[in-house]
């Protein structure tokens, strides 16, 4: 660690910090019981850990509390922005763009499994999954070096179910989403099974999960205009399969294989009005064929999995896993994909007369191995070590689907980082937690030629290799049971999104190997804070700044859309305030608050003088919620979150408006039989009408995209187990 940095770290302890905890404050799905902080496990952060000594906000939301919330927003992102401070709001579309996580990139994961793709960001991210089949997320706010390639902002790992603990099952789910007024088209259906089954040392979980979407209204009954170009989760099909085959080999080794495929998929049938941005008039939506292949997500999933909790006297796992991942993009007729060869027009003066469709395409695919291995009082007593190595080889490519051209060439991507992680009692109150990780990687980009919008640029390929040694270290302090305090440094790596780079180039003469744009972005994060935990009273806080000498952002320089890669020095800090008192084992209140900052150095003269943007940072947040049981099997949950308003200042936000905040009211209640879970959810409550935070501050030369957000949205839901 270099002096200069151990030198900033105690300038951090003044303000309060937030400790980590094995359940969200915020959770008002969780069970009416006294919360404690028991040793857990935690993957996302390698290794089995007491939660009160991990000097990072680590947050676990349970199936319970996450079936709640998506019945009430309708979408997983929509779900996390809800339950997670500092997590920015939804667009409720097929796309992710500009939600972002503590002001910068969350690194996703399904059980394990990357699905962030830095090269080439499509933005789909959290669209690879049924959300149904999801058993519990686990969050680490903020950057951490354990993880490596892309978890600047924080890691949002989904764990699905697994048969290996349960019992033997049939379950069947269904449900129904209608809007306000029960509009015909406005219905959305679900219909699922799955098979749960454990003989002796064998088990096997399959599923199958279908959605059939049509289109969402607005408070004023109006439909909500579809995004032809990203993908809509309106008038959409997805199906999901799922095979989980596991044998325990011994008392203490198990292997287990994994297989999933899931389609998302638009049909195509519906046509985006635009609205009027002067005048207030949202964009919506009128029947009629797109043109083009409709937009889809696919992704097929492997991964084979071995654990030994004995060997050489620690717990071993070792994970193989295989992506392949598609996203088609709809047609559209804009000026980058035109070119006279494929027969675009222009007259005498350079103005375009005739222009054609295509569609961008990315492609996928990527493997790799994560290795562990974690030992309690090894060398010393009082020592715990977790060892590991990761490998990612990643191939990403971007074409246009409708004349096969090449929009970004292939890039060929190489990741070794070997870690250590060890955890030190110094005493019997304070406890030390350090690590180190190295990053090795190599991009290999064959020559290639840019679209003729660009310039039919020739660029020259290469190799970029780079490492970096990413350091943690962090204490956390027990000040007396049940309040602990904690400190911690941790160093994030990630890549710009070097596709976006690649195919912008419009200059000739230029090299991969020269482009500095596609240096990686490290972060150097620091966090401070304290948890408490009572019998009835849960209070945290924490205060976190994450800075980067050469980071990344990205601008919407045209005001169209089409986002360029900024290269500046970045930084964003900001709070974050949780709380729950629970009443008896009936009643439970709480709610969090979150307020963040960030600035760029947009003239770049080592100053901060602008704001971040919009698709950078997100909203302050206030959030509160109120939880009731009754008799053990019928709860209701009542929340509600305020985005508070937002301006944006400075160069590097010359055609930014402000947002103007909103807040989102939620209802569900749950009756649980013998063998069935009946539930009935509504989304925006009090009917709210705005305008979302993506419409109102990005992508502003474009009237297509001024969405409204939905308006109240009812579902019900049954399930039931054999």
């Amino acid at each position: 660690m270099k002096t200069a940095v151990l030198a900033m770290i105690p300038a951090l302890l003044a303000p309060v910090a937030y400790a980590a905890d094995t359940q969200l404050p915020a959770d008002a799905s969780a069970p009416a019981e006294k919360v404690t902080l028991d040793r857990v496990t935690i993957s996302a952060v390698r290794g089995e850990r007491d939660v009160a000594t991990i000097p990072h906000m680590v947050t676990v939301i349970e199936r319970e509390t996450l079936q709640a919330t998506l019945g009430a927003s309708g979408d997983l992102t929509s779900a996390l922005s809800r339950l997670l401070p500092s997590f920015a709001p939804s667009r409720q579309k097929m796309t992710g763009s500009s939600e972002s996580f503590r002001g910068r990139s969350p690194l996703i994961l399904v059980d394990g499994i990357p699905q962030t793709n830095p090269l080439r960001d499509g933005s789909r991210d959290g669209f690879t999954i049924d959300p149904s089949l999801i058993e519990r997320i686990e969050v680490v706010h903020g950057a951490n070096a354990s993880m490596g390639l892309g978890a600047t902002g924080g890691i949002i790992n989904f764990i699905t179910r697994s048969a290996a603990d349960g019992d033997n099952e049939i379950r069947l789910n269904t449900a129904l989403t209608s809007s306000n007024d029960f509009d015909g088209d406005g219905f959305e259906y679900r219909l699922g099974g799955s098979l749960q089954r454990k003989q002796g040392a064998y088990d096997v979980l399959a599923s199958a999960q279908y959605q059939n979407s049509g289109l969402y209204y607005d408070a004023n009954g109006d439909k909500i205009a579809v995004n032809e170009t990203h993908g809509d989760l309106m008038d959409s099909e997805s199906l999901d399969l799922l095979l989980k085959l596991g044998m325990d080999l011994s008392a203490t080794r198990r292997v287990e294989l994994m297989l999933n495929r899931y389609d998302l998929e638009n049909s195509g049938d519906y046509r985006n009005i635009p609205g009027d941005r002067d005048q207030g008039i949202a964009a919506t939506t009128e029947k009629g064929k797109q043109v083009g292949d409709p937009n889809r997500n696919k992704a097929t999933a492997a991964a084979l999995s071995y654990s030994d909790r004995d060997l050489a006297g620690g717990n071993f796992s070792g994970k193989f896993y295989y992506l392949d991942r598609t996203s088609l993009y709809g047609a559209t007729q804009t000026k980058t994909f035109q070119d006279p060869a494929y027969g675009s027009q222009y007259d005498g003066s350079g103005a375009l007369t005739q222009s054609i469709y295509d569609q961008s395409q990315i492609e996928v695919q990527r493997s790799g191995v994560r290795l562990s291995w974690n030992r309690d009082d090894f060398l010393l007593n009082e020592l715990d070590w977790v060892l590991g190595f990761d490998w990612v080889r990643d191939e990403s490519k971007q074409t246009l689907a409708m004349t096969g051209r090449t929009w970004v060439p292939e890039m060929k991507f190489d990741n070794y980082a070997p870690f250590a992680q060890l955890d030190y009692a110094l005493t019997d109150r304070l406890q030390l937690t350090s690590g180190a990780r190295y990053e090795t990687a190599k991009l290999q980009v064959d020559d290639f030629t840019t679209l003729y919008n660009y310039g039919s640029r020739d660029v020259a390929g290469g190799d970029d290799e780079f490492s970096e040694l990413l350091t943690n270290l962090g204490f956390t302090y027990r000040i007396s049971d049940g309040l602990n305090a904690y400190i911690s440094y941790s160093e994030g790596f990630n890549m710009p999104d070097v596709g976006l780079v690649l195919r912008g180039i419009n200059t000739d003469g230029q090299d991969v190997d020269d482009l500095v744009r596609i240096k990686p972005i490290i972060t150097d994060n620091y966090e401070t804070g304290f948890n408490y935990q009572g019998e009835a009273l849960s209070l945290k806080a924490s205060y976190f700044r994450s800075t980067s000498a050469f980071g990344s952002r990205l601008a919407d320089t045209n005001g169209d859309g089409s986002y360029e890669v900024i290269r500046e020095k970045t930084r964003t800090h900001g709070y974050e305030l949780q709380t729950a008192y629970l009443f008896g084992y009936d009643l439970e209140i709480g709610g969090y608050y979150s307020k963040l900052f960030g600035r760029v150095d947009s003239d770049k003269n080592g100053s901060l003088d602008s704001d971040l943007g919009a698709a950078n940072i997100s909203p302050d947040k206030l959030s509160a919620y109120a939880r009731y049981e009754l008799n053990g099997r019928t709860s209701a949950r009542l929340a509600s979150t305020y985005y508070f308003d937002r301006s944006f200042h400075g160069q590097a936000n010359a055609n930014a408006e402000s947002f103007a905040g909103y807040a989102l009211v939620d209802m569900s209640v749950s009756y649980r039989g013998n063998n069935s879970t009946t539930s009935l959810s509504l989304g925006n409550l009090l009917n709210r009408d705005y305008f979302d935070y993506y419409a109102q501050t990005s992508d502003l030369g474009n009237t297509a995209r001024y969405y409204k957000g939905r308006g109240r949205s009812l579902m019900l839901a049954y399930e039931h187990s054999f």
